[in-house]
């Protein structure tokens, strides 16, 4: 499926809102046949909340069954640009920021950074459920 993102699982749990299934998510040479001698290969089990829906209720899931989780791609691109792309934009910043223009010595810079970058956090933290709500899976 272009677009999607799927991994099979099970299902670990359910609730009246949510149905929770536990994936294992593998690197990419975790499937390679000479991971032994590379060290490289990692996987991590993870569990993935998946909001009931007037769908689910034709189906009959039960915990232990075995499920496919599918999100879109494009929830993977924006939770790179908030862990990744955005914190390094406001590193850069702040440093070229505070040397160039503002005429700050490196650690004074880099201490400032730091501060921006904690809350960024912080903010991102406050924000989890309304940045939650764009991260919708689905379950075939």
């Amino acid at each position: 499926m272009k677009g999607y993102i799927e991994h099979e699982g099970y299902v670990e749990s359910i609730n009246d809102e949510s149905i929770f299934v536990r994936i294992i998510q593998t690197s990419a040479c975790a499937g390679c046949k000479a991971k032994s001698l590379c060290q490289s290969a990692e996987s991590k089990e993870k569990i993935i909340e998946v909001k009931k829906s007037s769908d689910y209720q034709s189906r009959s899931i039960s915990q232990g069954d075995h499920v496919k989780v599918i999100g879109t791609t494009q929830m993977g691109t924006y939770a790179v640009v908030l862990a990744f792309v955005l914190p390094l934009i406001l590193m850069i910043g702040c440093i070229a920021i505070g040397i160039e223009y503002v005429g700050l010595s490196e650690l004074t810079s880099i201490l400032i950074m730091i501060g921006v970058l904690a809350l960024y956090y912080i903010i991102l933290y406050l924000l989890r459920n309304n940045i939650a709500q764009n991260f919708v899976f689905k379950i075939k």
